[in-house]
């Protein structure tokens, strides 16, 4: 996508990519939804202030690198939840509620 943010260029269709990438505004919620347990919850509000961090760098006429840093590490932190990013703190909170017995 050709963008411009000096010329004002291409960010709508920027913001249309985006979402047919991620499949925003296709996501349905009855109403229902929890958060299943404190990790999760720790990472739904980390990845919330990252974006919101992200949000204002761009808003601010940050360079737009200091927004994809953060932007990053939203998708790291709700990587988390999924399990597709995983560290060694998040091994440790996991396999520290285990009883281990012999």
């Amino acid at each position: 996508v050709y963008i411009s943010a000096k010329e004002n260029i291409g960010t709508d269709e920027l913001s249309k990519t985006i979402e047919e990438l991620f499949n925003l505004g296709k996501l349905s919620s009855s109403g229902n939804d929890c958060i299943i347990n404190l990790r999760h919850k720790e990472a739904l509000l980390s990845s919330l202030d990252y974006v919101k961090n992200a949000k204002n760098a761009i808003e601010s006429d940050t360079p737009i690198d200091m927004a994809s840093i953060d932007i990053v590490s939203a998708i790291s932190s709700l990587g988390e939840i999924s399990g597709q990013t995983v560290s060694e703190e998040i091994i440790h909170k996991i396999f520290s509620s285990f009883c281990v017995g012999k």
